[in-house]
């Protein structure tokens, strides 16, 4: 697991003191954690150049690996309404296989500000 800021270094007792705060943060609002997945769950992305017909719902984009590539991501229906319903309940945090760059695009892609859905909470 790669935390959600990689150049910030924090020592074990500072991560335990922050947890036992989130904890108890999330016990005061009464709520949970929430892991989502993104892919195949709140969209669907593909590298192929064969993907889908222009649509206005598509989302292009690029990503610089090890080498550029294009992706191309549609949001599932009900996205945004889904994490909406379920935000007074949960605090969510993005889980995938992909990698960092990747995440962060989708995202912001869900919730551009990072003040709704998503702030720093991603697993890759």
């Amino acid at each position: 697991m790669e935390p959600s800021f990689p150049s910030v270094k924090i020592t074990a007792e500072e991560t335990l003191r922050y947890d036992n705060e989130d904890l108890k943060l999330l016990l005061r609002k009464r709520k949970l954690y929430l892991l989502v997945d993104l892919d195949q769950t709140l969209v669907h992305t593909t590298n192929s150049k064969n993907y889908y017909p222009p649509s206005s719902d598509i989302i292009s984009y690029q990503l610089y690996t090890q080498m550029r590539q294009t992706f191309h991501t549609k949001l599932r229906p009900g996205v945004k309404e889904f994490l909406t319903n379920l935000r007074s309940l949960y605090q969510f945090h993005i889980v995938t296989f992909g990698n960092r760059p990747y995440a962060n695009t989708i995202a912001k892609l869900i919730d551009p500000d990072g003040k709704i859905f998503f702030s720093s909470s991603l697993i890759s």
